[in-house]
């Protein structure tokens, strides 16, 4: 049930507490893989429980600005380059989320230089680690 690589934004499936692996993502539009090099950008990633997405204000599980890097990758998931890679920490993180369950996650690629900004949303997984 291995959601890695990814070379479509597919569910993503995580145990909490677990150490996990840096999550490559092969972003594109139109088909070509965005260079996020060129076109210099910063990232936001909101991790939202699916029962708080209709509240007011919108309560995140958490919200990831670090670890988040743009690259300008290359070919797909089965042989290339992700173009943005998400390192997640050893604390806080998805060691936050409040409990297992199904999580919207919303990555904002904001540009520096003219401040535009593109989203790509995925199906986060949250299970509990039953040990037997």
């Amino acid at each position: 049930m291995s959601a890695y690589p990814l070379a479509y934004l597919d569910d993503v499936t995580v145990f909490i507490g677990d150490a996990l692996p840096v999550l490559p993502i092969w972003w594109s539009e139109s088909g070509d893989l965005i260079d996020f090099v060129a076109e210099t950008s910063t990232f936001v990633l909101t991790v939202t429980a699916e029962q708080d997405l209709n509240t007011s204000p919108e309560t995140h599980a958490f919200v990831k600005t670090t670890g988040i890097t743009g690259a300008t990758g290359s070919g797909t998931a089965d042989s290339g380059t992700p173009n943005v890679t998400i390192t997640w920490a050893n604390t806080g993180d998805l060691n936050d989320l409040p409990a297992a369950g199904d999580y919207l996650a919303t990555l904002t690629a904001t540009t520096t230089a003219d401040s535009l900004a593109r989203t790509l949303q995925f199906k986060l997984v949250a299970r509990a680690r039953h040990d037997s």
